[in-house]
């Protein structure tokens, strides 16, 4: 969903936390909990910002293989 952009939420257990950080993403594990950020979720400009955060957590993740690998060895004398 991250690199999708689609927003999304999950619950505080397992390691969903610390994929999601983000308060606004997370939910308690109980219906009461659910139903409530789903409610929040879908009023008038939540939903948005939910999807800015899971935009914001994208880039987070996001890794440049070829731009690092090109950085680490410019940084590198060569020596022949």
């Amino acid at each position: 969903s991250l690199y999708l952009e689609v927003p999304v939420f999950g619950s505080r257990r397992g390691g969903i936390p610390e994929i999601l950080v983000y308060d606004e993403l997370l939910f308690n594990l109980s219906i009461n909990d659910i139903v409530n950020k789903i409610k929040y979720i879908i009023q008038v400009g939540n939903l948005n910002m939910f999807k800015n955060l899971v935009i914001k957590r994208k880039k987070e993740f996001s890794f440049n293989w070829g731009k690092k690998v090109i950085n680490t060895i410019s940084s590198k004398k060569i020596g022949i």
